[in-house]
């Protein structure tokens, strides 16, 4: 037997025998190339033999991850009654495709063809999920095959299953910390043995299922198309009120969304924010004609009404939806304490995205006190060589009269050894820095200047090392990558360089650098550093531009104690994009660490560097400074 697959069984062994002796929190970090999925099929078996009585539910970070474990699941134990469970609402809903039509044609040509199809099409499958749907197809320029297994919306809601409905059930962390977050009369997690993949995401999960978000570009649709389904029923002047609204926000929307501030994101320092949030307290708190909570009371009056009446009206509830969190905007009184502006083309740009729970808190409280026996794996849970940041990546948050959740961490070493070459910062060079690329303002010449000094460095040192070799840069913006790529193309040659962008899907940019044998530079943004696996000579360079501290969402905008935990994210992060590089026990390959902050992170990034390396050098000067 191989010497991974003992690993693996002994690290099975150990993980059920503690989980069946102790009450604490097992955590397992298992690095690249072990075998995760695996472990975790063989651990569910075992906590099935041992007991009978109970179900399992395995959760990971997305729907694609999910679908991995779930054929590893049904390979191990094909006798098993193995499903997933997502909850209704991940499932393709026309209705959402409808609410986004003007906004989704931007980023997909013919969406009114793939529209009118779905509707046309009577298949009750259910394998395709909004995030599947729009991450892989709705930007790819081939829809067809995924079009004929989609369903319609009714549908999905018939097709839904619960975790009792199965023996194992492969779920996501959004759905599964829903039904702990949030009241369900139909789910005892006692019944079950919780099984986390990649538990390090379980903090984030909490944010985003905790936030709101007020989209004028959504609300303006919706009052439209609520205001066409009442068809009479309402009064003149209620009509009247919707007509005026959608006008309203329409008036917002042209006066603030700007396609190429795609991805961005505003503090409430920022102008852009502030200008925002004033235009919109503007409409609607300067006039009784948009009195919030009496059009709120008037609408869910004439919902009763329609329902009473026999109608289905398809939009009233996520319309009420989106006024409630307007109102919510509008009784805040301090502008700073709201959240961020993110200009995002799935919900519609600008939104505005804002809490008033503390997702820390919330997660302590009702996931991991209520359910602390639970069993986690990741590639990277650590954040330095003691347990000390654990509670702060795993989302823990601790008051004074309450104790951490005790935990039981179990560390694999890092599987294949010190075969990569490491180059680092020389501490005694200066290195370009970029400017904050959301404040990046064309008629600001030094910023300007800035971000393309920068880009010139890190473009020499690719161009100077490369060897002709697969290489991935991997930075944090689009705009950064730009920055990069205009400069390459004048170091190199133009047939060997591809850049991500905001209008192409991950699986297709990888399928287009693996099999064209002319591209050897892969210039890319931030999210393809995790998730992407590119063993052997796919990829034999890579460059890390930036360091990747967390994108500053309401979870760190809002945080008086920024500081550790933020760390703590980037290395998690930091160990995630290594992982990019060695991926089988026959890799080898060249890490390039060009960012300046490293200096002031050596000490906690480094461990997990000589883990891996089998030489650290410095990086030289490179040729366009000579």
């Amino acid at each position: 037997m191989p010497e991974r697959d003992r690993k693996q069984d002994r690290v099975v062994k150990n993980l059920v025998s503690k989980y069946k002796t102790g009450s604490n929190l097992i955590l397992l970090e298992a690095p690249t190339g072990f075998g995760k999925t695996y472990v975790i099929a063989k651990t569910v078996k075992q906590l099935l033999e041992e007991d009978k009585n109970k179900g399992v539910i395995i959760s990971t970070h997305t729907n694609k991850l999910a679908f991995d474990l779930l054929d590893a699941c049904k390979n191990i134990m094909p006798d098993e009654n193995i499903g997933l469970v997502f909850g209704k609402n991940n499932y393709i809903d026309i209705n959402k495709l409808q609410e986004n039509k003007e906004e989704l044609s931007k980023y997909c040509n013919g969406i009114d063809k793939y529209i009118k199809k779905l509707k046309s099409k009577k298949s009750t499958e259910y394998d395709w999920l909004i995030d599947t749907f729009i991450n892989e197809t709705l930007l790819y320029p081939d829809m067809e095959r995924v079009i004929k297994n989609l369903i319609q919306s009714e549908e999905r809601i018939k097709q839904a299953k619960e975790f009792k409905d199965f023996t194992v059930s492969v779920t996501n962390h959004f759905y599964l910390l829903s039904n702990f977050l949030y009241v369900n009369e139909n789910f005892n997690p006692d019944d079950y043995h919780i099984v986390l993949d990649e538990v390090h995401t379980i903090a984030q999960t909490a944010d985003s299922l905790l936030s709101k978000s007020f989209s004028p570009f959504r609300l303006e649709y919706l009052s439209k198309s609520f205001n066409e389904e009442l068809d009479g029923l309402a009064k003149k002047s209620y009509t009247e009120k919707l007509s005026l609204l959608g006008w309203k926000m329409r008036e917002l929307n042209n006066d603030f969304a700007r396609q190429d501030k795609i991805g961005r994101y505003f503090r409430h320092t920022d102008s852009e924010y502030q200008e925002f949030l004033s235009a919109v307290k503007h409409i609607f708190l300067n006039t009784k004609r948009y009195d919030i909570h009496k059009l709120l009371k008037e609408t869910r009056e004439y919902k009763d009404k329609m329902l009473l009446s026999g109608k289905k009206p398809k939009y009233v509830n996520s319309f009420l939806d989106e006024l409630s969190e307007l109102a919510t905007v509008l009784s805040i009184k301090d502008n700073n304490t709201i959240g961020f502006l993110k200009f995002s083309q799935t919900k519609g740009y600008p939104s505005l995205i804002f809490s008033r729970v503390d997702a820390g808190w919330q997660l302590s409280k009702k996931f991991w006190k209520r359910k602390p026996k639970m069993i986690g794996v990741s590639a990277t849970i650590k954040t330095d060589n003691s347990n000390t940041g654990i509670p702060n990546v795993l989302g823990f948050r601790k008051r004074s009269d309450e104790p951490y959740i005790p935990f039981i961490l179990i560390p694999v070493g890092y599987s294949w050894g010190k075969v990569q070459r490491t180059y680092i910062p020389d501490p005694n060079v200066e290195m370009p820095e970029p400017p904050n690329v959301a404040n990046i303002n064309e008629a600001d010449e030094d910023a300007v200047e800035q971000m393309n000094d920068w880009g010139k460095y890190i473009a020499g040192v690719v161009a100077d090392t490369f060897e002709n070799k697969k290489s991935i840069v991997l930075t944090g913006s689009y705009a950064q990558v730009d920055t990069i790529i205009k400069n390459l193309k004048s170091l190199v040659k133009n047939g060997i360089i591809l850049q991500t962008t905001s209008d192409r899907t991950m699986s297709s940019i990888l399928k287009e650098f693996t099999t064209d044998d002319k591209i050897k530079i892969l210039v890319a943004a931030r999210h393809f550093g995790v998730g992407i696996d590119l063993p052997g000579s796919n990829l034999e360079k890579l460059y890390i531009a930036r360091l990747p501290y967390p994108v500053l969402s309401f979870k760190w905008l809002s945080n008086k104690h920024i500081g550790s935990s933020y760390i703590d994210e980037m290395v998690i992060n930091f160990r995630q994009w290594m992982g990019r590089l060695i991926r089988t026990e026959n890799d080898r390959g060249d890490l390039y660490i060009l960012d300046g902050r490293f200096k002031k992170e050596q000490n906690r990034l480094m461990p997990f560097i000589k883990e891996r390396s089998a030489e650290i050098n410095y990086i030289k000067e490179v040729g366009y400074n000579e």
